[in-house]
């Protein structure tokens, strides 16, 4: 940050977007600001305030639920719009962001374009099939999980702003979970899944799972969710799912637990989770 010559501060989104066009990758868009001496590019020379420029939201827009880039931690957590959403789930992972006063700055914008292992916020969001919408050179949407396919920088570039986040509202009655393990308060994720699903008949219908703090970048797993596909949504079934995602999924490494508890604390977290889906 030793290049940095000051701060930026656009009065509308064109205006924002216009100056990163431009900026030759020395403008970084800031929000919250939570990771920036963390993550910052040694070529930025200037920071962007783009918390006036009307991406704090949460909205309906036709069948779909929109956030805006900007929108913090904690109006997430305490969004009642959200509550309608697989429960509530997205509203519980954003209760989790690491303490208050960080939940009072980070942003969904943030969380997603500077995740990491532990970030909360993308589980559910990828659950819900969400996708981003960037403004840039060109108007581009990239689904959520693309985006990490392999990081959001690599996917998208320095070109881009992220204006928003948006899914298609899932019915009331396809419920969401987000499980967590932490060793106190306000400590990252050791690990976190995220689960939701459909019980018609008794049975499993449209499971989506994903898992964070395990791999370097948070994923689906798909192979337990094929695999309880029409299957009962009782113990039996959900015991088998916990039993082959140890087979299928080993953690990388942690310095603050070995794989092998990383492993059992994850698949007791996706059992907790896919029961919590029953409601």
């Amino acid at each position: 940050m030793n290049k940095l010559k000051g701060f930026i501060y656009p009065n509308s989104i064109d205006e924002a977007v216009d100056i990163i066009k431009h900026s030759d990758s020395k403008v970084e868009p800031i929000a919250g600001g939570t990771s920036l001496a963390r993550n910052i590019n040694p070529r930025v020379e200037w920071l962007m305030d783009i918390t006036t420029i009307g991406l704090n939201y949460i909205s309906r827009r036709d069948k779909h639920t929109c956030i805006g880039a900007t929108c913090r931690a904690t109006d997430i957590d305490k969004s009642e719009l959200l509550l309608e959403v697989g429960d509530g789930f997205l509203n519980r992972a954003a209760s989790r962001v690491g303490s208050q006063p960080i939940r009072n700055m980070a942003t969904i914008g943030g969380n997603i374009m500077q995740t990491y292992p532990w970030s909360d916020l993308p589980l559910p969001l990828m659950c819900l099939g969400a996708k981003c919408l960037f403004l840039g050179p060109e108007e581009k949407i990239i689904d959520l999980e693309q985006l990490y396919k392999p990081h959001p920088r690599k996917v998208i570039g320095r070109d881009y702003l992220l204006k928003e986040i948006y899914f298609e509202t899932p019915s009331l009655e396809r419920i969401g979970s987000y499980q967590t393990f932490i060793r106190t308060e306000v400590d990252y994720a050791m690990v976190s899944v995220a689960c939701q699903a459909f019980i018609k008949d008794g049975k499993f219908k449209n499971v989506t799972i994903t898992v964070g703090a395990y791999h370097p970048i948070p994923f689906r797993v798909r192979v337990i969710e094929k695999m309880l596909e029409g299957l009962p949504a009782n113990k039996k079934s959900v015991t088998e799912a916990s039993h082959l995602f140890k087979e299928n999924y080993q953690p990388t490494t942690d310095n603050r637990c070995t794989l092998t508890y990383k492993q059992e604390i994850a698949s007791v977290l996706l059992e907790r989770g896919l029961l919590d889906c029953r409601g």
